[in-house]
């Protein structure tokens, strides 16, 4: 399976040696701006360890979120700006986020990527929208599942190619998937599109699988749309329902197959399953 890299997007990282990324310790403590950010946990999955995080994210990588601040949504020119502000904050703290993250799924994680491999309907492999550092990419294989791992941050095709992985840089907002899979996998990118584009995204997504082919995504449960400002720049966050997600994905012609939720540090998360139905 090949993608169809766009004109606006940017080269293929290819391998070049071995990563040699290490930790730097514990990320800081958060100056919070405003109330809202004890109810939405920031971790764009949840739970720390030995003070580096297990597969633990807020709505942004702890590491690129230091000294991060909330703010109420303020416009912006357009949706795809927005998408490239959070794009270009995450090629500044690729490598801090990669070596704050283990490299293990936690136990729901692990779950959620099993159950994915079990659900395929067909040995065509996985297109996986947000590779980061490649570590679901690094468990999937694991279970002998082929991934075709893209970023739309070329430093994180970079970290792979690093470590001997190849990942393509690919914005899902602009480029063309050539060929099908049999799955999907987004983990924690789905909060950074803008509400007015999801739609899009999720029926592009369908286009990319095989009939029956089914959708792992994760995201955090809530209301309401905002920026978080951190060292290395802003970070569009859409919060999204069980039920305005669920609705949002049978009109893109899914059906969900499973749902679970799990604990953020400070509010819950959810992974969905979800099959083509059309």
């Amino acid at each position: 399976m090949q993608i169809k890299i766009s004109a606006t997007a940017t080269a293929t990282a290819t391998a070049t040696a071995t990563a040699t990324a290490t930790v730097g310790g514990s990320a800081p403590g958060l100056e919070r701006r405003e109330p809202r950010s004890r109810r939405f946990g920031l971790a764009r999955n949840p739970a720390f360890h030995g003070g580096r995080i297990n597969r633990a994210r807020s709505y942004v990588y702890m590491a690129c979120r230091r000294q991060c601040t909330l703010q109420e949504d303020v416009p912006m020119a357009s949706s795809q700006s927005n998408n490239r502000r959070t794009a270009a904050a995450y090629e500044k703290c690729a490598r801090d986020y990669a070596a704050s993250v283990l490299p293990q799924p936690s136990a729901a994680g692990a779950e959620a990527l099993r159950r994915l491999a079990d659900a395929l309907p067909s040995g065509d492999g996985v297109l996986e929208i947000g590779s980061g550092p490649g570590w679901d990419a690094d468990f999937l294989e694991a279970l002998a599942v082929p991934v075709h791992r893209t970023d739309v941050a070329r430093a994180f095709c970079e970290f792979q190619a690093q470590r001997g992985r190849r990942a393509e840089v690919f914005d899902l907002l602009v480029d063309e998937v050539e060929g099908r899979y049999a799955g999907v996998l987004m983990l924690c990118v789905l909060q950074h599109f803008e509400r007015s584009d999801l739609d899009g995204v999720l029926r592009k997504l369908a286009q990319a699988l095989v009939p029956e082919g089914v959708l792992l995504l994760s995201y955090p449960l809530g209301e309401g749309e905002f920026w978080e400002h951190g060292d290395s720049g802003n970070y569009r966050v859409v919060l999204w329902s069980d039920a305005g997600l669920d609705d949002r994905l049978r009109a893109a012609g899914f059906e969900v197959d499973w749902a679970s939720r799990f604990d953020g540090r400070e509010a819950p998360w959810r992974y969905v399953l979800a099959r083509r139905t059309r």
